[in-house]
C-alpha cells in the first residue's frame, strides 16, 4: 500500500514539471476541432431555445438570461477573438478570481457553513466558469494559457491544503 501510495505522490506531483521541461504542448489541429464543436453545440442550443420556453413554462426573464449567456458563447467562439486592449487580461482577472473564490467555498466548508455536497456542487459550476474561461484565453494562443500569477490558488483554481 505504502508504494502505491508514494508512486502515485511522486509521480502526480512531477509529471506536470516534467511535461513543461519537455516542451509538451497540445493537439494544435484538437483545439481547432474543440472550438470548432464548441461554436457548434452553442449554435444548435441558440437554434432550439425558441422552442422550450413555452414547453416548460420557463419565465421569460430567465430565458432572455440563457439567451445572453448562449450569444456570449457563440461571440467567443466566432472567429478571431478580440485582441483590444483589455480582453485578454479580462478573462486572464476572471480566472485568477476562481481560485478566490474556490479559497472561500473551501472556508465556508471548514467553518462547517456549508456540507460537502455544496462544497461539491459549487466546485462543478467553478470548474466550468473555469474551462470557458480556459477556452476563450487559448483562442489567443492557441495552447492552454499559463497559470495565473500569484495567489494561493494552484493552476486548477484549488486553494493551497486543500
Amino acid at each position: 500500500m505504502a508504494v502505491i501510495l508514494v508512486t502515485l505522490v511522486v509521480q502526480g506531483t512531477t509529471m506536470p514539471a516534467v511535461i513543461r521541461w519537455a516542451g509538451l504542448r497540445g493537439d494544435p489541429d484538437e483545439t481547432t476541432e474543440e472550438c470548432r464543436a464548441h461554436r457548434q453545440i452553442v449554435n444548435a442550443a441558440l437554434e432550439v431555445l425558441p422552442d422550450y420556453p413555452d414547453r416548460l413554462d420557463t419565465p421569460p426573464e430567465t430565458t432572455d438570461a440563457i439567451l445572453s449567456e448562449l450569444r456570449q458563447y457563440a461571440a467567443e467562439d466566432a472567429g478571431p477573438p478580440d485582441t483590444g486592449p483589455g480582453v485578454r487580461t479580462g478573462l486572464e482577472l476572471r480566472r485568477t478570481l476562481i481560485g478566490v473564490k474556490r479559497s472561500a467555498l473551501i472556508r465556508l466548508r471548514d467553518q462547517r457553513i456549508i456540507d460537502d455536497i455544496v462544497l461539491r456542487r459549487l466546485q462543478s459550476v467553478l470548474d466550468s466558469e473555469e474551462i470557458r474561461i480556459e477556452l476563450a484565453l487559448r483562442a489567443f494562443t492557441g495552447r492552454p494559457p499559463s497559470p495565473p500569477a500569484g495567489g494561493t490558488a494552484d493552476p486548477r483554481g484549488r486553494a493551497q491544503g486543500e
